[in-house]
């Protein structure tokens, strides 16, 4: 275990608090002291607001944690704090866009106007609103709007100039929220889980806080999950089984995303805000239908990406295309990213205005990249790892060729390898229930706090076949001349493997599981990468 935590950066005085973090409360204390300050500015806004009797609105996004986020202030606001006088607000990205808009305050505006028949009112972004522009903040300021901005994404040189900035990017905006609430005097524990899916589905680091919450997260979503989680995960055939954080980043978190996808993200929102699990079963229906079709979206969009790609740089990956819907750009950038180990902007071109998804790997900051061409965009905003952008179609060859040179000369090639880390080098035979259970110490995994991977040598093939839907896998059988091990390399067809010949000695990466089955336990590897001996000495 030393060694494990050791290739983990975590240092000895350290463990003790990694393996068993303490209580949520007790990073609350340890907040940063201007954040602190922001919170409490934040509290009194907000209890000013209640006892004016002034109408709230909490402008969300419409993404996984711009969901979640909005859910947990909604529901502390009018559930904990038992005030009505609260709405939200989902930009739809085909027409107000991301974040805080002239669009987005304008349909702030109406909405209560048409509630509250007045104008003005308290508006809280979460999850959005730290790049908004002057412009936007005046226009909200003139409606007789007050604003706290909650967000996590990167910053801009200066603050937007609002009466409470709440800005952290050691969490996400639902992680944001959830503190806020806390603050506030949340009582409703289910909305802790709500932060730990927005946490892991927006690729926090899963260390201090984020690994505290997450961990928290799993004990409430396999104990006493909010009905709409519960019915999500029914739906997707993983009810009745262990929820793990696999099921949050590729179970729930795409469920949540695929409605603001390919239309408005106000299903999603109204399946974290419904109680009756016969309503939550319906919408989670729905979500489940709009999450198959963006899935064969994605699929379609890639392939013609792959037939697009415009860059003739070795260090970026770029596609532009009228033809690309601009839900799914982010998704296919990601799986150029992937395929490729390069950065990767994937553009959707629709009349006049391009719209484009950048996705990143370790080590190169695609935002920081992006914000050397900052001037022209029409808006820009993201990670080091994620970012998007609007600029005019007219800008889009210009933009695109120039980029293309810039990241040629800045851009280490060194970062362009892609490298795995293998934890321990073992023998086979001495991975077991007992070591797995140990190392199980380590979950949850995520984001600086991977999967443990291991190295075992001269292992013999005894059997291999394609399985799965399309026979895109490779299940194995190994032999490590004492006992056989179960083992798959996932979509190893799609990969251009055409499998093992008997017999064949192999170096293999893995990661390793214990299975239970009908009261049968067996041990799982899942092969990373495999050679025959020259390539991983």
């Amino acid at each position: 275990m030393s060694g494990l935590l050791h290739n983990r950066g975590i240092e000895p005085a350290e463990r003790e608090q990694f393996l068993n973090p303490p209580s949520i409360s007790y990073y609350l204390k340890h907040l940063p002291p201007t954040f602190k300050a922001s919170l409490k500015k934040a509290q009194e806004e907000i209890t000013q607001a209640i006892k004016q009797n002034t109408p709230i609105i909490i402008h969300g996004d419409y993404d996984a944690d711009g969901i979640c986020a909005t859910a947990i202030l909604y529901k502390t606001l009018t559930e904990t704090l038992g005030y009505k006088k609260v709405l939200y607000f989902i930009p739809n990205r085909f027409d107000q866009g991301y974040g805080l808009s002239l669009d987005s305050v304008k349909e702030i505006d109406k909405l209560a106007l048409d509630n509250y028949r007045g104008q003005g009112g308290l508006i809280i972004t979460v999850d959005c609103g730290i790049t908004a522009e002057t412009q936007v903040i005046k226009s909200a300021h003139d409606l007789g709007f007050k604003l706290i901005i909650a967000d996590h994404h990167q910053k801009k040189e200066s603050d937007p100039q609002v009466p409470v900035v709440l800005w952290n990017d050691s969490m996400v905006g639902a992680g944001i929220a959830l503190v806020l609430s806390i603050i506030l005097g949340l009582k409703d524990e289910q909305l802790l889980s709500l932060a730990g899916i927005a946490t892991v589905t927006d690729l926090a680091p899963l260390k201090g806080f984020n690994r505290a919450l997450v961990k928290k997260s799993l004990i409430i979503l396999n104990t006493n999950p909010p009905p709409g989680i519960k019915s999500l995960l029914a739906v997707s055939g993983r009810a009745g089984g262990e929820v793990s954080v696999y099921d949050l980043g590729y179970i729930i978190g795409p469920r949540l995303n695929a409605a603001g996808r390919l239309d408005s993200a106000h299903d999603s929102l109204k399946l974290l805000l419904e109680k009756c699990e016969d309503e939550t079963a319906k919408i989670a229906q729905k979500l489940n239908a709009v999450n198959m079709e963006r899935q064969e979206m994605t699929q379609r969009m890639f392939e013609l990406a792959g037939k697009l790609v415009v860059s003739s740089s070795d260090k970026v990956i770029l596609a532009a295309s009228p033809e690309f819907h601009e839900g799914v750009i982010g998704l296919v950038a990601g799986k150029l990213a992937q395929k490729y180990y390069k950065p990767a902007i994937v553009i959707s071109v629709n009349g006049d205005t391009a719209k484009g998804s950048a996705r990143s790997v370790a080590g190169v900051n695609i935002i920081e990249l992006l914000r050397h061409f900052e001037s022209r965009f029409i808006g820009l905003g993201g990670h080091p790892m994620a970012a998007g952008f609007s600029l005019k179609k007219e800008n889009l060859e210009q933009f695109t060729a120039d980029f293309i040179k810039f990241t040629q000369e800045t851009v280490s090639p060194d970062l362009l390898i892609p490298v795995l880390n293998i934890d321990l080098e073992l023998p086979l035979s001495v991975v077991d229930a007992d070591l797995l259970k140990e190392v199980d110490q380590l979950k949850p995994y995520g984001i600086a706090n991977p999967e443990p991977l291991f190295l075992s040598r001269d292992v013999g093939v005894a059997g291999s076949d394609f399985v799965g839907r399309d026979g895109a896998h490779l299940s194995l059988k190994l032999f490590d001349g004492q006992s056989t091990y179960k083992a798959i390399l996932f979509d190893a067809k799609n990969l251009g493997f055409l499998g093992f010949d008997l017999g064949t000695k192999l170096d293999i990466v893995y990661a390793a599981a214990i299975k239970e089955f009908n009261g049968r336990v067996s041990l799982d590897l899942v092969i990373k990468d495999w050679d025959s001996g020259e390539r991983l000495n």
